[in-house]
């Protein structure tokens, strides 16, 4: 081969390589849309493989208070609105960090795996010094939050029970994780497999407790100090925190289905807003934890392949949907997945008309409309449109325990009339001409 030939292949290799790289990185012009449509603030880290695994938005100044771990440079940080870091603690593995009235910082410290090598909780003060210290954790039992209390003792998370500390390291009220999560901590192989997360205290009193299953799946409740349970909301995925609305609804964010999860005071789903279409396209690894704030807006922390980290604030605007000139209320959130709208299968056939029969066996839902039927499956990428096979360029997919179908299903099976405002952020269904 000649050197030309080699020099063209070469050169070839790398734009070929080049695009597919920057494909992979880069959003797509509807991610970067929806992106810019939710995203409210972001702070990428410009340190590779330690993550924020614990982060609040501090009330007097807008400020992030985060920590992060991992493999390298583990540090407290809090970063101002345009991205500068105001002040940093090093060589701490924290598992959270909260800022105290008179200005210090509580730190969850869980000693490993570096310095001091034991569990702790800390005070910090803004020069980096530490002016109080508590060390009477095993390993096992390190504590996963602190939070600091209006009486000034300290409400701490470990794995199997959530308990009151007061300064002079006694203790007050105890919660344990069997009177939380009664028959959902136990299995004949892997042992207790219910862990605490976190938790906080409401302006009742009550105790608002996060648990995760090792396996996958959790559970929020709320229990008064002596540990009865007094509200519970199950059905979650990954729950990461809780909050309680000022109409005395609950707000809660689960990392497993990308939602936020709106339940009324009586306990009832009366929304489920997704954040899936904002990170759907993106490099994702792994999500860490999140925090939710009043305005309904939430924080995500997570990390991206090349192992670097990104902490969002995302708002409350998911995509909405007309159905002849009016907008209909969809307990679950529409999202964006590579560039359709994935809207729930119950609820939207409900509102244009359409028929749902179930059959558990088959695990396949059929629609009907007028003299059409289409039938859609849990598990198989197949589409069956009266009774004979039907292709469509997207199937459905699952998201917290529901099933969402691309909005142009409707269109293309049934005939309906649909248009999609990507400025508006907004589907228009038309039933009749």
């Amino acid at each position: 081969m000649s050197i030309k030939k080699q020099t063209n292949l070469c050169v070839t290799f790398f734009l070929l390589s080049l695009i597919m790289f920057l494909s992979f990185v880069l959003p797509s012009e509807a991610v970067a849309s929806e992106v810019s449509a939710r995203v409210e603030r972001q702070f990428r880290d410009n340190v590779y493989g330690a993550h924020p695994t614990d982060l609040v938005r501090l009330d007097n100044n807008g400020n992030l208070l985060m920590a992060l771990n991992g493999s390298t440079y583990s540090r407290i940080l809090e970063v101002s609105p345009d991205d500068r870091i105001v002040w940093s603690f090093e060589g701490i593995q924290a598992n959270s960090a909260r800022r105290l009235p008179g200005g210090n910082t509580l730190v969850a410290d869980s000693g490993a795996p570096g310095y001091p090598f034991y569990p702790r909780l800390v005070e910090i003060t803004p020069a980096g010094e530490i002016v109080w210290e508590y060390r009477s954790f095993t390993r096992s039992r390190a504590p996963l939050s602190a939070e600091p209390l209006t009486d000034g003792s300290i409400l701490v998370t470990v794995r199997d029970r959530v308990f009151q500390l007061k300064r002079s390291g006694e203790e007050g009220f105890s919660v344990s994780r069997e009177q939380l999560f009664p028959g959902e901590d136990t299995d004949s192989l892997w042992g207790n497999t219910m862990q605490l997360v976190s938790a906080r205290q409401l302006d009742s009193g009550n105790l608002i407790v996060i648990g995760q299953q090792i396996r996958g799946g959790g559970s929020v409740v709320e229990a008064t100090p002596a540990g009865r349970v007094v509200a519970r909301f199950t059905g979650l995925e990954r729950p990461v925190d809780a909050l309680r609305l000022s109409d005395g609804g609950t707000l809660i964010l689960d990392l497993g289905s990308y939602q936020v999860r709106d339940y009324t005071p009586s306990g009832e789903l009366r929304a489920a807003r997704s954040y899936r279409s904002v990170i759907s396209e993106l490099s994702v690894l792994n999500q860490w934890r999140g925090f939710l704030l009043p305005s309904r807006h939430a924080l995500i922390s997570l990390s991206f392949t090349n192992k670097q980290s990104l902490v969002m604030e995302l708002n409350d605007c998911p995509p909405l949907v007309l159905v002849n000139g009016v907008e209909i209320s969809l307990i679950r959130s529409p999202f964006m997945a590579e560039s359709r709208l994935m809207v729930p299968l119950k609820e939207i056939s409900e509102s244009v008309g359409i028929s749902l029969i179930r059959d558990e066996q088959a695990g396949s839902w059929t629609a009907t409309r007028g003299d059409v039927s289409l039938t859609l499956f849990d598990e198989r990428r197949e589409y069956l449109l009266n009774d004979e096979s039907w292709t469509f360029p997207a199937f459905p997919v699952r998201s917290g325990g529901d099933i969402y179908i691309p909005i142009g299903l409707l269109q293309e099976a049934f005939a309906l009339n649909v248009r999609w405002d990507d400025t508006a952020r907004t589907a228009e269904i038309r039933t009749t001409e």
